[in-house]
């Protein structure tokens, strides 16, 4: 089955041509919409279990596609709104009509947490399943991935004929919530990490590759159908009835911790424990709402156990914008620690991370925190709500940015980086040698401040410096300005912000909203230009809508473009989502008294080709390959920043720009 065809009359006659010509620019992808920092992968890899092993996964209650004592019976984890889970169903729809019968198609879910319907999604599909509508509700889920909502799975619901009260009472039953539960354990019992991953006749494979998929079933289909010959009945049950009740991952090498030395200065402002003059100084960039800092912080307790008196502990903020409530968490921490209390919310708020996540109210929460800990209440919500607090975050989130620390937790020990959680082993052996190579400094009498400085004396000053992104991260770069973008704000500005954006990319959505949050503030002293750099690939009504944007800039001016792009990212999800995403625009742009027909004839013009040509031109010289990207003043800053961050960034510039006065 082909995914619905969202193409209209907008279609432009050389968006073609423009995909495959820039085609090496758009290799990278929207970056930021593939993964978040600190979450696991979307997708699993796409291999072949090397060792080919036979894997007891039991078919159970599971839907079922095809005949149970077919020769070859596959059996899916997967997740609904995974592109790669949505290739592999797009396969195994061919497959399954292709091969009829010789073919056992068992469903198993496993919603991933980086997507959001996911859960929403596959109890929908068992709750179809009792009405015996599982494969109408599949296809239904997959064919619209894009558009899953609460909404409109209740009217897909409806399409396929399901008694909508009945649908309503088995979403919300326990035993929904309990048979998924029972199949995402199942999956982790079996090495599921990503979706999909497929057991072809007990054979693990994970990723949606159609060529070892096809081999793979080919190779178990003449297995199979020699045994059914042979009078097996269920040829499933007899291949994997010695096969293996669990996935033992392959042992890996210990990871290690690089030797390269970064000069990372300590704040005066940061929160320290241990021993000032210990021999390890270790400093964090942490996130008090990320999983993976949570688990770093009880490594930790171990460590300083371990290395009491020669390990001294500096905590330093970087709260992600993929979580609402961590600069909240951190001003809180921050709050806590002029009462002398910084590390005691800090490790109630780990400890205790998984309950406050689900909370409807942090703000009580943390108040009831503060009272077991003893604070004063009025000074303790007076300090969090001072400006000071919010400064401190600030500077640390321009520390991290200076030095190139992208996710959390980011650890520094003497100097020595570590992105992520690394096992305690690792942690261990990176210490004994710090300690080893401090020795002839300690010998010396060197202690305290003066040992790390001397540490890290000759270090670099950013992680990835040698790459080609840190590189460009440091250079002012110069955007030619064709006057023909949309912009907001005086020439004259003395700070100058050059966007490359994706009109369909959610985080692009994100970064609009502190772009128009700041410009309010600056006003005169800011200017923002916006630039298209669409990617069909990861966004297919991106070119479109970029062609539809340029048109409405050109014909009606920069306000009516910047109140047609507040609408579109307003409404993202619905025009995205829509079968034709399209026509929703073009009803968008009626409700704003723009004329769609001349937008139509306006978007083919010459001059909107050459405009967003000169604008991935200017993408691919700056090594702009994701979305959204912008330039304060020439400097390149990826992905969408929070407001805090970017008037950081606009302070700095505007210093730089009264120096040269």
């Amino acid at each position: 089955m082909r995914p619905t065809d969202r193409r209209s009359s907008l279609i432009s006659p050389n968006t073609l041509l423009f995909i495959s010509a820039t085609l090496f620019v758009l290799l990278a992808g929207c970056k930021a919409c593939k993964q978040d920092p600190d979450e696991q992968p979307i997708s699993a890899t796409d291999t072949v279990d090397p060792q080919a092993e036979i894997y007891r996964v039991e078919r159970g209650d599971s839907p079922l596609i095809g005949d149970a004592a077919a020769p070859v019976t596959v059996i899916n984890f997967s997740d609904f709104q995974c592109p790669f889970s949505k290739r592999a169903f797009e396969l195994f729809e061919r497959l399954l009509k292709e091969k009829g019968d010789r073919v056992a198609y068992v469903y198993k879910h496993y919603p991933l947490a980086t997507h959001r319907e996911g859960r929403r999604a596959a109890k929908a599909a068992i709750a179809a399943a009792r009405q015996g509508k599982f494969v109408e509700m599949y296809r239904k889920l997959f064919e619209n991935n894009l558009a899953i909502s609460e909404e409109n799975i209740t009217r897909w619901a409806q399409d396929i004929g399901m008694d909508a009260d009945a649908f309503a009472r088995d979403y919300a039953d326990p035993d929904t919530d309990r048979r998924l539960h029972e199949d995402v354990t199942t999956g982790n019992i079996f090495g599921v990490r990503g979706t999909p991953t497929i057991f072809i006749n007990g054979r693990r494979i994970s990723g949606a590759n159609t060529d070892q998929i096809e081999r793979l079933i080919a190779e178990e289909m003449e297995k199979g159908e020699s045994l059914k010959k042979n009078g097996v009945t269920d040829p499933y049950a007899d291949i994997i009835k010695n096969g293996l009740s669990r996935y033992v991952p392959p042992k890996r090498p210990l990871p290690v911790v690089p030797k390269d030395i970064y000069a990372v200065a300590i704040p005066p402002h940061a929160p320290q424990r241990g021993a000032p003059g210990a021999i390890i100084t270790l400093i964090i960039f942490t996130d008090l709402e990320c999983p993976f800092c949570a688990r770093f912080v009880s490594t930790l307790s171990e460590l300083e156990k371990e290395f009491e008196g020669k390990l001294r502990v500096i905590s330093l903020n970087l709260p992600l914008t993929i979580h609402p409530l961590a600069v909240q968490a951190a001003k809180a921490a921050i709050a806590a620690g002029r009462q002398n209390k910084f590390w005691e919310m800090h490790d109630t708020l780990f400890a205790e991370q998984p309950e406050w996540k689900k909370g409807a109210n942090f703000d009580q929460y943390l108040d009831g925190v503060a009272q077991r800990l003893a604070l004063d209440m009025v000074k303790f919500k007076k300090d969090m709500e001072d400006p000071r607090s919010m400064e401190i975050i600030q500077r640390d989130i321009a520390l991290a940015d200076l030095i190139g620390v992208r996710g959390t937790p980011g650890i520094f020990i003497n100097g020595r980086y570590a992105s992520g959680a690394f096992p305690i082993e690792t942690f261990q052996v990176t210490i004994r040698e710090e300690i080893e190579r401090a020795r002839p400094l300690i010998d010396a009498g060197t202690s305290g401040d003066a040992l790390y400085h001397e540490l890290i004396r000759n270090g670099k000053e950013a992680v990835f410096e040698n790459s080609p992104a840190a590189k460009d991260a440091g250079r002012v770069h110069t955007i030619k300005l064709s006057g023909q973008e949309p912009s907001v704000g005086k020439k004259s500005a003395p700070v100058t912000i050059v966007e490359f954006c994706d009109l369909q990319c959610p985080f692009c959505a994100k970064m609009s909203v502190s772009l128009d949050e700041i410009q309010k503030e600056y006003r005169d002293s800011l200017r923002i230009v916006h630039k298209q750099f669409p990617l069909p690939q990861q966004h297919p009504l991106s070119e479109e809508v970029a062609r539809i944007a340029l048109s409405v800039k050109k014909l009606y001016g920069d306000d009516r473009y910047r109140t047609l792009r507040g609408k579109l990212f307003a409404k993202q999800s619905e025009w995205t989502g829509s079968v034709d995403g399209i026509g929703t625009i073009r009803k968008i742009l009626v409700e704003l008294g723009i004329d769609p027909d001349k937008v139509q004839k306006e978007k083919i013009s010459p001059a909107i080709e050459t405009i967003l040509s000169e604008d991935r031109a200017e993408a691919a010289k700056n090594n702009v390959r994701s979305t959204p990207v912008i330039f304060i003043n020439g400097r390149k800053v990826n992905g969408s920043q929070p407001p805090e961050r970017l008037k950081v960034l606009i302070e700095e510039a505007l210093k730089e720009q009264q120096a040269k006065k």
